[in-house]
């Protein structure tokens, strides 16, 4: 079924559509594409997502991000993410609450037809996720590597989980941020400055979905400059790169923090209450779980003080009782890192989980996480352009382990494992073969691993370029 994508070469300098509708290559993704759609839809209907729950005011139905669509939908604006009215909110980012919204006022609220159309139109992004991946696999690795991605994708029980079943922007997220790894790693060495209004205007996009993947703009932002600095080009053109790139998108998600300012009191999402979910007595007796009892939708006395107090001063009120408890307890916030980190990497979620599923799912995660550690040390070998994935997946995860670790916060980066667990399958597989020996020198490329990559000589700085450049 693979026959000839081993010898294909990143990119070879064509284009988005010529990469898509290459003969040798369409028809396996269009057999990927329909392969997704029919394993998501078969967990829907298998799991009958489309009928959530009407308790606590359809809080199944979209949760925080469900609420917050109601009040859009029936003219409130955005507020009360909660069950009940609480004012206006900063609680999450706004494009999914206002895409489900615009679902609403077509198919009715909180109706059976709007659970159809946003798992069908979730279901259909994280169809399209998998031909991204290939994409992003392709121009790192080659035909081969974002082949077998865009298929592991495919039927990664996670991205079947999350786009079948939960309707809520996780899916979104993972679509916004591989799309972002592609444009980044397309990026020339010396990139002009429509290269960087685009994609500051797409990491703004990124962050209007979801707040965390902000944590790794810093890291692109040197990567980008360290890449412009290794050609040759000097100290200022290196730096005007990342400059105009984080003024665009500061200025394009700035719209969002002002109306935060006015409304709420905050610039961005205040981080108290998911502070005290995670940094409390209970949480360390569950060895890290987040402690559901004192979440407003869950406890009528935290949801009297959220209505009584507003959502900002409410969380304060969290943020004080949390950091009380850090202060009084260094040890166990201590351990509450330790068990979150071990949950980030490990799978070990939840104090109570127990039986084969849970089994299961940590065997899942140790492999993925395994292979993709392997994938990721035969990459830097082959000295391929993988620097910027592994401080992304580095990075990623540290608000997590002061805060709280569920499975679906590490999802919108999960693509990365797959792809580099990908790359360890194929290399390990030529190996196998007798096609490499792993001999890492003959599948040399022009390198981009950090951007401490290879040094060339300073007549030559400025004309290389990088494989999918």
């Amino acid at each position: 079924m693979f026959r000839d994508f081993r010898t294909h070469t990143p990119q070879e300098g064509r284009g988005l559509k010529g990469r898509l509708l290459d003969p040798s290559v369409r028809w396996q993704l269009l057999a990927v594409f329909f392969l997704a759609i029919v394993l998501r839809t078969a967990v829907t209907i298998y799991t009958g997502a489309y009928h959530p729950g009407e308790a606590r005011g359809h809080w199944e139905f979209g949760y925080e991000a469900g609420r917050l669509a109601y009040s859009l939908a029936t003219g409130q604006g955005f507020s009360s993410p909660m069950p009940e009215p609480t004012g206006p909110s900063a609680f999450l980012a706004p494009a999914y609450p206002f895409f489900v919204s615009c679902v609403f006022r077509v198919f009715g609220v909180y109706s059976e037809a709007s659970a159809i159309a946003i798992l069908a139109i979730d279901i259909v992004i994280s169809a399209i996720t998998c031909i991204a991946l290939y994409l992003l696999g392709e121009q790192l690795f080659g035909r081969m590597t974002g082949l077998i991605a865009a298929y592991a994708f495919a039927v990664f029980p996670p991205s079947i989980y999350q786009a079948g079943t939960n309707i809520f922007e996780a899916t979104l997220t993972a679509f916004a941020v591989v799309v972002l790894l592609n444009m980044l790693f397309s990026l020339p060495e010396v990139p002009t400055s429509r290269d960087c209004i685009v994609v500051g205007l797409a990491m703004a996009a990124t962050i209007y979905i979801n707040y965390p993947p902000a944590v790794f703009y810093p890291a692109a932002v040197v990567w980008i400059g360290l890449r412009a600095w290794h050609t040759g080009a000097g100290a200022a053109q290196a730096l005007k790169a990342p400059a105009l790139l984080s003024v665009v998108c500061l200025l394009a998600f700035s719209p969002w923090m002002i109306r935060n300012r006015i409304q709420v009191g905050t610039w961005l999402r205040p981080s108290g209450i998911q502070l005290i979910l995670g940094n409390n007595e209970k949480a360390w007796e569950r060895h890290g779980d987040w402690n559901e009892d004192i979440y407003a939708p869950n406890s009528p006395e935290e949801m009297r003080l959220y209505q009584q107090m507003g959502e900002l001063a409410y969380d304060a009120y969290c943020k004080q009782r949390a950091l009380h408890f850090i202060h009084e307890n260094p040890d166990k916030f201590r351990d509450l890192i330790f068990f979150r980190m071990a949950e980030w990497w490990l799978g070990t979620s939840n104090a109570d989980r127990k039986g084969r599923g849970a089994a299961a799912y940590r065997l899942m995660v140790i492999g993925l996480i395994t292979a993709a550690g392997i994938g990721l040390v035969f990459a830097f070998r082959a000295q391929k352009r993988v620097g910027l994935l592994l401080a992304i997946v580095l990075i990623y995860p540290i608000p997590y382990y002061i805060f709280h670790v569920m499975g679906r916060y590490r999802f919108p980066i999960e693509s990365i494992f797959v792809l580099l667990a990908s790359f360890a399958a194929v290399t390990f597989g030529d190996w196998v073969k007798g096609s490499s020996k792993l001999d890492f020198s003959s599948v040399i490329s022009s390198s981009d691993t950090w951007p401490e990559t290879r040094k060339l000589p300073r007549a030559n700085r400025g004309r290389a370029s990088c494989p999918g450049d």
